[in-house]
């Protein structure tokens, strides 16, 4: 009933975040450094990948960026994954909000096709009908935790999307 609920907050807070973007991810690390008393080291974290992000060399061109199979779904505007494109350098080739289906064999061209690896697990036998219905984009696997994990995982994603980059060129 919601006066448990009510009982249980008193005992155990509730805490929520909501990361939409990398400046959401920034705010969540400040914010649970708040809450833990380890504000210090939130800042210094957060610092680091910030340095971090201004490492990367940047690529350039459209990107849609699948995640899901059956029905297929991509990544839209309005999503921590769209903003790590950016962080990139990548324009999302799709325009709709969070993550529409689509029928990949009626979708324009973008420059890159990336497959992540999670949630749903693309691989490699993927890349082949990838190549087919995108013929004229680079079609390749990319790891989906990079793209969208946040908090101290994104110390991680710059030199990720720095070796990714040098593989697309």
């Amino acid at each position: 009933t919601f006066e448990d609920v009510l009982k249980l907050q008193e005992i155990a807070p509730v805490w929520i975040s909501d990361v939409n973007t990398f400046t959401d991810a920034s705010e969540m690390i400040l914010s649970l450094g708040r809450i833990i008393n380890a504000e210090s080291s939130a800042n210094v974290l957060l610092l680091e990948i910030e340095q971090a992000f201004l490492s990367i060399q940047k690529r350039g061109g459209t990107a849609l960026y699948f995640i899901w199979k059956d029905p297929y779904l991509v990544v839209g505007k309005n999503t921590f994954i769209d903003s790590m494109l950016t962080e990139a350098g990548f324009e999302n080739f799709c325009r709709s909000e969070r993550y529409p289906e689509i029928q990949p064999e009626k979708t324009g061209s973008p420059d890159f096709i990336f497959l992540s690896t999670e949630p749903y697990p693309f691989n490699d036998e993927h890349i082949r009908q990838f190549k087919k219905w995108f013929p004229n984009s680079q079609v390749c696997l990319v790891d989906g935790e990079m793209f969208s994990w946040y908090g101290s995982r994104l110390k991680m994603a710059p030199g990720y999307f720095n070796e990714l980059i040098e593989k697309l060129a």
